[in-house]
């Protein structure tokens, strides 16, 4: 049930709204009743309804100032009820994001029509309707180009009245301060992405400047470009959420746009590349890449593009090693932030530029990942987590670490994980599942899969081995012992 205030000066007019329609059936519950606005502001402290219908002249406080008082502490939608027709009033109230402007005296059926808009409201925007409206907004993300419009506007709660419709995705808490005369629902989206959808009549000059006035964010948006028929809501819906994840690089507002796209790609490389060798002016290049995405308007698919192209060009893999495409999430994945991205694509591009030649500082990279692996062997490791903490490519890792010790990087630590559970198995009396966690397998059965592909035989056998041949068994990694010592 969502909770409703009632608030008029008269007390009639209270007792006629409370009479007029069955609040329980369409899912409300009037939890209070005020006859002036400051009744009002103590009401919708105490009770934190959904949904607030009020007269716009009251005693103390009338609507209007309780609707700008209200907003900074209850995100509660509001239907006005008024006895003037004034269209100054309606426009004011508007500029609150009220649901509807009734006119004195309201009708049974107006006054439903205006609660169920607002329930389907309230069914996209509150914790009670987020899954539903999560799936709500996928749903029309897959079939928009399917349905007709008049159906598609039911399911987003729109009018259709106005010209163009325009979808913001946000990062974090997100609400709506006001609007003056547009639609706007919103959606939760995934996680803490949220989606807004606004049915406007003009777009404005200044987009930034709009999105700042109507939504109160802590995060980023991305915006998509304005659109004049439903059926492209999956094209807009993915230009707005990439136009978001380009935020990664800098915080801030976003707009989608192909104009000029390629071209601008091409004339950041190609600055890039008249760098040639100079490390400071490459570094300096890239970190200019952020505002470059920004002043652009190019997205995180631009980015992706010029990462890939420097991926190809760049010296570590210049050795004919094939280079695989990265998608932006693979890339995401592998950086922490974008100075790690930058300062990544800056040693491929000048190798060596931390001062050391690319021969040893491979050396040193692969030295590194081995010590890490030689003392947290019992921990979860894997090379996508030992690229991440050196901020290099997962491919080219896994090349340099071969090359340097022959072995695969799974292999080597594998090999470093069964040579500490023999150690355990010749030397105490702990069971095989205790022995695997130390060593870090996931299980004994693993563990036993493991010594079976490896050794020939299981964990228990071993055992078994050690204790009656003493020593006997103890170089059975002597291999990998041998090329511990050249290292």
């Amino acid at each position: 049930m969502y909770k409703v205030i009632l608030a008029d000066d008269e007390p009639l007019i209270l007792a006629g709204l409370r009479r007029k329609i069955d609040w329980n059936a369409l899912g409300f519950e009037i939890v209070g009743e005020c006859t002036n606005g400051k009744m009002l502001m103590d009401e919708v402290l105490a009770k934190d309804p959904d949904l607030l219908i009020l007269d716009i002249q009251m005693p103390h406080m009338t609507g209007l100032e309780a609707l700008h008082a209200i907003r900074n502490i209850s995100s509660a939608s509001s239907i006005v009820i008024s006895g003037f027709s004034d269209f100054a009033y309606a426009q004011e109230a508007l500029r609150y994001g009220v649901i509807d402007y009734l006119l004195k005296p309201v009708s049974s059926a107006l006054l439903q029509d205006a609660v169920l808009k607002a329930k389907q409201r309230l069914d996209i925007t509150t914790v009670q309707g987020r899954r539903s409206a999560s799936l709500m907004f996928h749903f029309l993300r897959m079939n928009a180009d399917k349905m007709p419009d008049s159906v598609l506007l039911s399911h987003l709660a729109l009018s259709g009245s106005h010209r163009y419709y325009w979808l913001v995705a946000f990062h974090g808490s997100c609400s709506l301060l006001e609007n003056a005369g547009e639609e706007i629902v919103m959606f939760r989206y995934d996680g803490d992405t949220m989606i807004a959808v606004i049915h406007l009549d003009e777009i404005p000059d200044d987009c930034r400047a709009f999105i700042t006035s109507r939504f109160q964010f802590d995060g980023d948006a991305g915006l998509c470009r304005p659109f004049e028929e439903l059926r492209q809501f999956a094209r807009a819906a993915d230009e707005a959420i990439t136009a978001l994840e380009t935020a990664w690089f800098r915080h801030g507002i976003y707009l989608w746009s192909t104009e000029n796209e390629e071209q601008s790609i091409k004339f950041f490389l190609q600055q890039l590349e008249q760098k040639g060798q100079n490390s400071a002016e490459i570094s300096g290049m890239l970190s200019t890449l952020p505002a470059y995405l920004l002043e652009h308007r190019l997205n995180v698919r631009s980015a992706e593009a010029i990462y890939n192209t420097l991926l190809a060009r760049s010296r570590t893999h210049a050795q004919g090693q094939p280079v695989r495409y990265h998608s932006w999430k693979e890339i995401k994945s592998q950086y922490k932030s974008a100075d790690y991205l930058l300062s990544d694509l800056h040693r491929m591009l000048v190798p060596g530029a931390d001062g050391d030649d690319s021969a040893s500082s491979s050396r040193a990279v692969v030295f590194k990942v081995k010590s890490i692996l030689q003392k947290d062997y019992a921990q979860p490791l894997s090379l996508q987590s030992m690229a991440s903490r050196f901020h290099i490519d997962n491919s080219y890792l896994s090349s340099l670490f071969r090359e340097e010790t022959g072995k695969t990087f799974t292999n080597y630590l594998t090999e470093i994980r069964v040579q500490h559970a023999c150690e355990y198995l010749r030397t105490t009396a702990l069971t095989n599942n205790k022995i695997a966690q130390l060593c870090g397998f996931t299980s004994d059965s693993y563990m036993k899969k493991v010594f079976r592909k490896v050794l020939g035989i299981t964990p228990s056998v071993y055992r078994a081995q050690a204790q009656s041949n003493g020593k006997a068994a103890e170089n059975v990694l002597g291999p990998f012992n041998q090329e511990e010592e050249r290292t």
